[in-house]
């Protein structure tokens, strides 16, 4: 039944041409009821005739219409449905008014009436139901002329005036109804085009609402800092992807979680404080490395931040954290640097400045000194002078490699011959505490290193040993082959170190101060020693051992790739 109604309904833009559309078929399928009533009555009275027309009229009347509003065809399924009633009508009362049978069908068009008010406008509605009109009458007057032989009484032309009147009220009652609906329906459709111009305004902020969310949430989750919302509970209403990153969970898993949760005990134990401290409307700065679940290690550096409501209450907790370890990296290397600079300018004016002091005051004073003192003072020359040599060496290949500037040249190299070539120059050094060297290296080794470099690093180990060494002491330079590598030790019977101190050279702390300890006969040396021979020992591929007993000795061992 409802998809019969509903024939043809949706197909057209106007909601009152959908009405008029439901309206017809509503129309056909009361008149299809009314058909079927009346073709049983006239069955049951034994008017067969009469029924088979009637039923005839069923197939003719009401099915077409609701093919033709099913096929969109809604105009002329209107016009089919009145044009084909009034046909319909008209025939059967004809039909009774020739049998004499007084079934006054005329009546019929007074509902028919009705319906081309409410489906028609215009001319269409005028001219339809004018027809519905005279039909009526005409079927009223020739049956009342066919009752009285054809003769017309007063109370005929009342009833024919009734029915005229009948049928203006129909017209006039139905149009005014009609144009009451049109009236109000404009005022539906007026305000329902308000609540659609102001719902396509709510979409419309709902948009941009949701656009600005999704930006503001791009923008922050992209960002390469910790940012977080937290409440006064201490619970995150909004996070970023960072935390993602480092807390191994998803952002939808941390937001709704309680700090101490997510951060775990370490980083929670840090944060509670200032947390705290927001909570009692201050800002509270974190700067602090730290370790997160992941095992990524930062220096945290941020702020807590109260925001504050309109109360002046806190009510939520703003926090953004920034990883600042490249920036604490720079820094330490810029103090690095700063120490470098320090040392280099000690080193050049008080270990080089006093003995080319001491030197000048020599030359100035050389005339005055008998020749056999000044051959005795040129060997403590030559020994100032070798030791300013060393050190300059020491100190521009020093500060070539802090500039970057310091290269190996590997090739082969005969241990034995730097070797010697170096206690060569440390004769007058060695005579002058009386310490024994012996050179137990083997004469065939070579090893593969830039040669220049394993000079500097064997001129430091020995200018060591001979600083502290006491006097009639000894020191023992000796030679291994192990596999692909060559071995060479240093060993002297001086003062030693601690393991302290050993542990500070092998891992390079504080290699970058000017820091030295003064030698058994306070020789004093540019505090670059063993840090720096590790550094080119590491360039060269080569690596170094140190064991020391305090006031026993040391044993400095070197090892270097074999040529």
């Amino acid at each position: 039944m409802r998809l019969l109604l509903n024939a043809g309904v949706y197909g057209h833009p106007e909601i009152i041409e959908r009405r008029r559309t439901r309206l017809v078929n509503i129309f056909n399928t009361i008149g299809g009821f009314i058909i079927v009533l009346f073709g049983t009555i006239n069955l049951i009275v034994g008017s067969y005739v009469h029924a088979i027309s009637i039923f005839s009229g069923l197939a003719l009347l009401t099915i077409p219409v609701y093919f033709l509003n099913g096929g969109k065809h809604n105009i002329i399924a209107k016009y089919y449905l009145v044009i084909a009633n009034w046909t319909f009508a008209n025939v059967i009362g004809y039909i009774t008014i020739f049998n004499n049978q007084n079934r006054d069908n005329e009546f019929f068009f007074i509902g028919f009436s009705a319906i081309i008010v409410a489906l028609f406008d215009g001319m269409a509605k005028r001219s339809l139901f004018f027809c519905a009109v005279l039909s009526a009458l005409v079927m009223k007057y020739l049956r009342i002329s066919q009752s009285h032989d054809g003769v017309l009484l007063s109370d005929h032309f009342l009833a024919l005036t009734n029915l005229t009147v009948a049928f203006a009220c129909v017209y006039l009652f139905t149009n005014v109804f009609k144009l009451d609906l049109q009236r109000s329906e404009q005022r539906i459709r007026m305000f329902s085009k308000k609540i659609e111009k102001q719902n396509s305004l709510v979409q419309f902020e709902r948009d941009n609402l949701l656009y600005n969310k999704h930006l503001l949430r791009t923008t922050i989750d992209n960002l390469p800092i910790f940012i977080a919302l937290v409440d006064k509970t201490g619970h995150y209403m909004i996070v970023n992807n960072r935390f993602q990153d480092v807390i191994l969970k998803d952002v939808s898993t941390i937001e709704g979680k309680h700090y101490t949760e997510i951060l775990g005990p370490e980083i929670s134990k840090m944060a509670t404080p200032l947390f705290n401290r927001c909570l009692e409307g201050y800002e509270s700065i974190v700067d602090s490395p730290v370790t997160f679940m992941n095992g990524e290690s930062i220096h945290a550096y941020g702020k807590y931040i109260p925001l504050k409501n309109q109360f002046g209450n806190v009510s939520r907790i703003l926090t953004y954290v920034a990883d600042i370890s490249d920036v604490k990296e720079t820094e330490n290397q810029l103090m690095d640097a700063n120490a470098s600079k320090d040392k280099v300018l000690s080193i050049l004016s008080h270990d080089l400045r006093s003995p080319l002091i001491s030197l000048g005051g020599l030359l100035v004073y050389a005339d005055d000194i008998e020749p056999k003192k000044f051959k005795e003072l040129m060997g403590t020359v030559k020994q100032q002078v070798d030791s300013i040599s060393f050190t300059l060496d020491n100190v521009l290949t020093w500060v070539k490699s802090q500039l970057g500037a310091f290269m190996a040249n590997p090739q082969k190299v005969n241990l034995d011959k730097v070797a010697a070539n170096v206690i060569k120059l440390y004769n007058e050094s060695v005579k002058g505490k009386s310490i024994a060297v012996e050179n137990d290296i083997s004469k065939e080794i070579e090893v593969f290193i830039d040669p220049d470099h394993l000079a500097i690093v064997i001129r430091n180990l020995v200018s060591n040993a001979i600083k502290f060494t006491p006097v009639n002491g000894k020191i023992i330079l000796k030679s291994t082959r192990e596999y692909d590598n060559v071995s060479l030790s240093v060993i002297d019977t001086g003062i030693g170190m601690c393991q302290d101190t050993i542990t500070s050279v092998l891992e390079g702390i504080n290699k970058n101060k000017a820091s030295t300890r003064l030698g058994t006969e306070g020789e004093k040396g540019t505090g670059l020693g063993l840090n720096f021979c590790l550094d080119i020992l590491k360039l060269n591929s080569g690596t170094m051992e140190i064991k020391s007993i305090p006031e026993k000795g040391t044993d400095i061992t070197i090892s270097l790739p074999s040529a």
